[in-house]
Formats: C-alpha cells, sequence, structure tokens
C-alpha cells in the first residue's frame, strides 16, 4: 500500500510512506522520482505553505501509478478551484483596460490573500502579470510598486521552497559517486535549479 503523509496540490510534490520508508515523489512523475527523505529535513518541509494532509479516504493507494494519478486530478483540480475563487482569466483584456486604481487594490488584495497567502505561486504570478499590464496599474506608482512587491515575493517564496524540497533529499545516501565527485552542495543546486521548469507539460494557468 502506497500512503500519501503530505501533498501540494499545486504543483504534485508529495511525502510518500511505503514499505517502512519515507520519500519525497516529485514530478515528472512518467519517471516516478522518489526520493528517499533526510527526517531531519521533513517538518521544514511539511511546514512550507502549500503542503496539505490528504482526507482519510485520499490517503492510502493500491499502486504508485493509482497515487499518481490522484495527484495529476488534483493539479487539475486546484486549478479550476482557483478560478472560481480568483478567475484570472476573468482579468481579460477588456476587465483590466476599465478598471480603475481602487479595483486593482481589491484584486490585489484577494491575489495576495486566497494565492500567494495559501502557497499557489504559479496562479499568484499569472494573477499578477494581469494586474501589470492594467493601464491603471501603470498609471499609479502605488499599485505598480505594490504588485511589483508581490511578485518579488512570489519569487522569494519559490527559491524558498525549491530549497526546502532540494535539501530534504539525502544526496550522499542516493548519489553517493556524484556526492564524492561534484560535492553536496553543486549537487543539491543542480537539483533545486531542476525545478523552475513546468514538471508537467501542462499549460500554465491563464
Amino acid at each position: 500500500m502506497w500512503r500519501i503523509l503530505a501533498y501540494c496540490r499545486e504543483d504534485g510534490w508529495a511525502v510518500i510512506g511505503h514499505a517502512d520508508k519515507v520519500s519525497l515523489l516529485r514530478p515528472p512523475f512518467a519517471r516516478g522520482q522518489l526520493t528517499p527523505l533526510d527526517p531531519a529535513a521533513l517538518p521544514r518541509l511539511l511546514a512550507q505553505p502549500g503542503m496539505l494532509c490528504p482526507a482519510r479516504e485520499q490517503q492510502d493507494h493500491t499502486s504508485l501509478p493509482v497515487l499518481i494519478d490522484f495527484l495529476n486530478q488534483e493539479i487539475l483540480r486546484s486549478r479550476a478551484d482557483s478560478g472560481h475563487a480568483l478567475p484570472e482569466s476573468g482579468y481579460g483584456p477588456r476587465l483590466l483596460a476599465m478598471a480603475p486604481a481602487p479595483v486593482l487594490a481589491r484584486m490585489l488584495d484577494r491575489i495576495e490573500s486566497e494565492l500567494l497567502g495559501q502557497g499557489r505561486l504559479e496562479q499568484a504570478r499569472t494573477a499578477l502579470v494581469a494586474v501589470l499590464g492594467a493601464p491603471a496599474c501603470r498609471e499609479s506608482q502605488e499599485i505598480l510598486g505594490r504588485t511589483a512587491a508581490l511578485l518579488q515575493r512570489v519569487d522569494e517564496a519559490v527559491k524558498t521552497r525549491e530549497k526546502i524540497r532540494a535539501d530534504a533529499a539525502d544526496i550522499p545516501k542516493v548519489y553517493p559517486a556524484a556526492a564524492r565527485r561534484y560535492g553536496v552542495e553543486s549537487l543539491r543546486d543542480f537539483n533545486a535549479a531542476s525545478r523552475t521548469r513546468n514538471p508537467f507539460g501542462l499549460p500554465r494557468a491563464a
């Protein structure tokens, strides 16, 4: 039996328990990348924004492919849910062309609380870029400055998340020869850098 201990709906990363071992499952799922976790890194990983503990009926899965199918469905549901809670598609050119600064300010409030505050970083970035293109944003130094500041927070949160995930893998145990040859820090930097790409090959939320 494969058990999900925690997972992130936005990007599919998951902490998995199987055969008395705890591992980090990371995209792309086609390769089923399971990395043994350093127990010391587990509390920080679980405390990251966006990490969820699944409901009891969603924890156990009969096989790794079944578990991966659940995670893929959660990614799609997360994007749909974000559309209902804060419809980025509603930030279309016609709406944003007419939106005055106070309306943009309320949009930024919702982006900060509903997306950034919940660790939904990709959706937050998409919405902020949309606001950044609004005429009223370019005309208001206050709105422009706040939008830029929130984008910087998103970038910092992404970097922090990726560093923690990279550090969560006990690299010397998983890749002992490479660690001896290249050094642990070099491998961790490469591991973190590789996370910046879209892991699923799916289109970003519009």
